[in-house]
This record gives C-alpha cells, structure tokens and sequence, in this order.
C-alpha cells in the first residue's frame, strides 16, 4: 500500500447527520482493527476549496497509520448550504470512496442541533422566532436529509450506506458490523462507554474559552497534535462544575411547524433510500 505522504486520500468517509450520533460512532471506530480515523474528529479538509488547499501534507498527518482504510469524520460535509464543494471535492479525492449518513429523526435532530449552539454561546433567536431567520433555515437544511444527499448521490450512487441513529444508539456494535460489512474487513465487537460523547451534560460544562479555542486555528492546530484520549482527559478536567443554563423548551405549536416543513423532505428520503424510519415523528 502507498506510504502516508502519498495516500492523501480517504476510503470512507461519514458526512453526518449532524447530531446523529457521529463523535460516538467515530469513537466506536478508534477500536476497529485496520481502519484508522484521524487524530482530530473533524478535520474538515473537503468542506472547501481554502480548506483543501492545506495540502495532502497537512491531511496525511492526521492519520497515524498507512496501512489501514483511512475514515474521515465529519457532520459538516453534509451541511451542502454553507459547504457547497464537499461532494465534488470528496469525490475528486478518491470517486471509490464509501459513504456512511446516520439519519435521526429530522425534527429531534433539529431540535438537538439548537440546543447544542445555545451551549456553545452561539447567538440564536428564542424558538418562537428561531424559523424566520438564517439560523432556523440552517437548522432546517441540515435535517433535509435527501436534499443535503442528492449532490452526495448524483456522484457516489449506491457507494453511500444509510445507518439508522436509533439502530446506533441501541446497538452500536450492530452499527460498526455494518460498516465493517460494507468496507469489506472482518467485524469485530468493540468497547462501548457508558456515557455518550457530546451529550448536553457534557455540552453544558464546556467552559467558554474552551469552545472558542477549539473554533480557532490555535484549536485546530492542537487537536490535529494531541492523542485523542489526552484531548478527553483534559475536557473533563476542564469541565465547570455547574453546567450552565439549559436552553429555552421548544412549544409544541413550533414542533408542528418544524414538522411541517421537513416532512415533504423526510418522504423523499424514504423513497430513495427504501427505509422506513418507523420511530420517526414524521
């Protein structure tokens, strides 16, 4: 197989669902014997053409080993509103790829992906107001499953394996088989933690100074350096005692309106993808 500084390519990768479950998937695959993640969960390099342009260089560095299938981790891929280029440069960089999307209950996951920017002090409208504004809509695009898929689609075809977040969250070992499956290696089970990664407990201790680190290029230089296991070692030392206030609850009559607008999308995603996602809200 090709040396690292020659290989600056993945051979799978998971695009998402943000909020789907992917930090705990990319922990579960730490442990699979002959794939390799890379150091720093996200690293984002085929969001765009600025973040390609860190060379191949830059993104070999972030695996550890050659000789394993290479898995990139990022529910920012999906995201085709702000990432426009990640399909076309994802399959510029190897067209064979495997892709992997956990699909979530698209208003749950809306839902968690809100709460999960008030803890990060992003600055949101309360819910009421949350639909007629850029980050509602933002919310909203990245649970349009099938349209946030269809530029992932018209390139990769039947290369792209939907897992279910229910199926991942009740058995995560039922979900690594089948990715083991798809890629071909042997299926191996692997140690499962207690706790779930970004969870809203953990989410809510981050210290402020420690979200904005890590959305620096300071940030980003130290998780692409440091081992992931020191990396949630130090989270949890760091962690505030107190968590912080809990987001504001979401009123029934903005669920429906969520609901509404992402079931149309929710019955192509069905049709395409031959899943019924029966634990679905909608």
């Amino acid at each position: 197989m090709a040396d690292q500084t020659s290989k600056p390519r993945p051979d799978f990768a998971v695009i998402g669902a943000m909020r789907g479950g992917t930090t705990q998937l990319y922990e579960l695959l730490r442990s699979v014997s002959g794939v390799c993640v890379p150091r720093m969960k996200e690293t984002d390099f085929f969001c765009s053409k600025e973040s390609v342009a860190k060379g191949p260089e830059w993104y070999a560095r972030q695996f550890s080993d050659p000789n394993a299938l290479w898995g990139d981790i990022s529910p920012n891929y999906a995201k085709t509103d702000v990432n426009p280029d990640a399909p076309a440069l994802l399959h510029a960089a190897n067209p064979d790829m495997k892709l992997f999307f956990i699909a979530r209950d698209p208003v749950e996951r809306a839902i968690s992906h809100y709460k999960m920017s008030h803890y990060l002090e992003e600055n949101l409208p309360e819910p009421e107001h949350l639909l007629s504004t850029w980050s509602g809509k933002h919310i909203l695009h990245a649970s349009h499953y099938h349209k946030c898929l269809v530029p992932f689609w018209d390139r990769f075809g039947d290369q792209i394996t939907i897992l279910d977040f229910e199926t991942l969250v009740r058995d995560p070992n039922q979900a690594v088989a089948a990715i083991c499956e798809t890629l071909g290696i042997e299926p191996v089970r692997v140690d499962i933690e207690a706790e779930p990664k970004n969870s809203f407990d953990e989410l809510s201790r981050r210290p402020d100074w420690w979200n904005r680190l890590r959305q620096s290029d300071v940030g980003d230089r130290l998780r692409g350096r440091m081992p992931r296991p020191l990396l949630n070692l130090a989270k949890r030392k760091l962690a505030l005692a107190e968590p912080k206030a809990p987001p504001p609850p979401f009123p029934q009559s903005v669920r429906e309106k969520i609901a509404e607008r992402l079931v149309g999308d929710a019955r192509r995603f069905r049709a395409q993808t031959g899943l019924a996602f029966e634990s679905w809200s909608i």
